[in-house]
């Protein structure tokens, strides 16, 4: 059987450039690209078999990127934006990660099995604290070198308990899960089994890992820096190798939020600095 290529390389080189002109300046352009990768991934739905589910996984990617441009800001605490954005977000990935299944079919593929968790955990509570804990210390050392490349505002007014319990909750449960769920379950994972087409399975999971990298990356490039633009690629390839070997979608949303809370709060208020 012959596997097409148009899937990964039309909306992959289309997201590359739409982020290349949002580094440069160039927003509405960025916005036009996205629109033009989302309209191309749906009509190309109509002649070709997505037999990898990649065209759907790259509409998300360009989908989330024009929420975030195109969305009004609701609120006076910039950090409450991010709900809506993200909860849309999710909500699309969900969809997209359906393909008819039931959503606990669903859930238990991408490595989100709500009773087999807390089974796990009641029969070795040890063995969950420690990834608990392995997950923060990881969020925690990359957050300060993150620190050292962006020097970022706080996004809470105070550092407060109950500004931290808000922080936490939109970074674990809406940021880190949402872009993990994209990035990791859907796009990592439909990219290595694109590439499991023509490759032995390791050289396809690595791939996946890699190209997964590269977009998550280029997804950053708000913040206009090239080395922040390789230290994002580095922590999406340590994030994809981790989801590769735990199978956790809540382990990397874990690190990923946890990197944000002390990026966002304590770090940018002189408190838990490494460097």
């Amino acid at each position: 059987m012959r596997h097409t290529k148009i899937d990964l390389l039309l909306p992959f080189f289309l997201i590359m450039i739409a982020e290349g002109l949002y580094y440069f300046g160039y927003t509405m352009g960025c916005l036009y690209v996205h629109g033009l990768n989302l309209i191309m991934c749906i009509v190309l739905l109509i002649f070709i078999e997505d037999e990898a589910g990649l065209l759907a996984a790259f509409a998300l990617i360009s989908l989330i990127r024009i929420l975030g441009l195109g969305m009004p800001s609701f609120f006076t605490l910039r950090l409450y934006d991010f709900i809506p954005i993200y909860a849309a977000a999710i909500i699309g990935a969900i969809i997209v990660l359906g393909e008819g299944k039931p959503l606990k079919e669903q859930f238990r593929g991408v490595g989100i099995a709500v009773k087999k968790a807390f089974d796990s955990v009641r029969k070795n509570i040890l063995n969950a604290l420690g990834l608990l804990v392995i997950g923060i210390l990881i969020g925690y050392l990359l957050a300060n070198m993150e620190y050292l490349i962006l020097v970022p505002q706080p996004l809470i007014p105070e550092l407060t308990v109950g500004y931290l319990i808000i922080l936490s909750i939109v970074m674990i449960f809406f940021v880190g899960f949402g872009e993990e769920l994209m990035f990791r379950a859907i796009l990592q994972r439909r990219l290595q089994t694109k590439f499991g087409y023509w490759l032995t399975p390791t050289v396809a999971a690595w791939i996946g890992i890699i190209i997964a990298s590269v977009v998550f990356a280029a997804m950053h490039s708000i913040y206009y820096s090239y080395t922040y633009l390789l230290y994002v690629f580095c922590v999406g390839i340590l994030l994809g190798v981790s989801y590769q070997w735990t199978k956790s979608l809540g382990f990397v949303s874990l690190i990923h939020g946890a990197i944000n809370i002390f990026l966002f709060s304590f770090l940018p208020y002189g408190y838990l600095r490494l460097f």
